[in-house]
């Protein structure tokens, strides 16, 4: 019961990372324990799917993941002061890294004389590590694209060193994808529930350090390369995979609608093709039968109308 109350909790939290809202009960009312609380019962015939180590690892991150999404991302009456956000960050990444001291002290080391579990394991719990770094550190890599599209220079060194951190995260990523051959062995080893938001969170993070190039630290090379390797991916995975398909149409049209200066150095990640092209309706009224709330009469290009906040979340107006 403590297991599947756990897995149900990581679900949830899986969902609220994407979807920016905070899970249903708080981390603060929370009193199911942890699943190495509960003597493990060896059932005959019946092989154990995880061990209570990585269990555990994973309901902290995902109490991290809670804790990051309530405080940087939840929207609120009175908006928090941008100093706020900045003292949230640093706890955030602080408790994010002992994490990862205690979870995997072998985060920078090869695996390959582990068990092919204990390989799954580590892999899994990398890319989780990398993906509540992304999440906690965007809101800094968010106010310094902002302040270029002003032409401001409203950061500190804080920032700087916070955005760079989260670039650093996303290419990451892509180098922990590209040890493996095939997408076969790619769902096999990672969370092919969830591995194309994944790629995205990192490619959205990688095209906005290549577009802001100047802005950041980090050597634009390393994100190209980190993009042709991830969009790579969304190409060989769009076959049999029809959210790698429209994830790969998403980029590519970016790339491609947009100006071509901009992308010049990952315009060969994406070659030619022109069917590929995301494109809005033609604007056509409604036909008042068919009004989904009487009395609005309005375009169908509304559909597409959002506002984005101060931490790059979509808000839609229609949906």
């Amino acid at each position: 019961m403590v297991r599947t109350w756990w897995s149900l909790h990581a679900l949830e939290s899986l969902l609220s990372s994407i979807t920016g809202r905070p899970n249903i009960i708080p981390n603060e009312d929370i009193t199911t324990p942890l699943p190495s609380a509960i003597p493990e019962v060896q059932v005959p015939g019946v092989i154990a799917t995880a061990n209570s180590r990585f269990l555990d690892a994973d309901s902290n991150l995902n109490l991290l993941t809670q804790r990051a999404i309530s405080g940087l991302y939840t929207q609120r009456r009175s908006p928090p002061s941008w100093e706020y956000i900045q003292q949230t960050i640093v706890s955030l990444v602080a408790d994010l890294e002992k994490w990862a001291a205690e979870c995997i002290p072998q985060l920078n080391q090869e695996t390959w004389n582990f068990t092919h579990e204990q390989q799954r394991e580590m892999f899994l719990l990398k890319l989780q590590y990398y993906r509540l770094r992304i999440l906690t550190t965007r809101p800094s890599l968010r106010r310094i694209e902002r302040c270029y599209e002003a032409g401001t220079d409203d950061y500190n060194s804080l920032d700087q060193s916070v955005a760079d951190a989260c670039i650093q995260a996303a290419q990451d990523v892509a180098s922990l994808l590209a040890a493996e051959s095939n997408p076969a062995a790619l769902y096999e080893k990672g969370p092919w529930w969830s591995i194309v938001h994944n790629i995205m969170q990192s490619l959205a993070v990688l095209m906005n350090a290549i577009a802001c190039s100047t802005s950041f630290r980090d050597p634009s090379k390393k994100s190209v390369a980190a993009v042709h390797q991830l969009a790579n991916w969304l190409r060989v995975m769009r076959e049999t995979n029809s959210l790698a398909a429209r994830a790969y149409q998403v980029v590519y049209s970016i790339v491609k609608t947009s100006d071509p200066s901009v992308w010049v150095d990952i315009a060969d990640a994406f070659p030619d093709e022109m069917t590929m092209v995301v494109q809005q309706p033609a604007s056509v009224p409604f036909d008042p039968k068919y009004l989904p709330w009487p009395g609005k009469e309005q375009s169908s290009d509304a559909l597409f109308r959002y506002e984005l906040d101060d931490f790059g979340n979509y808000h839609f107006h229609m949906l």
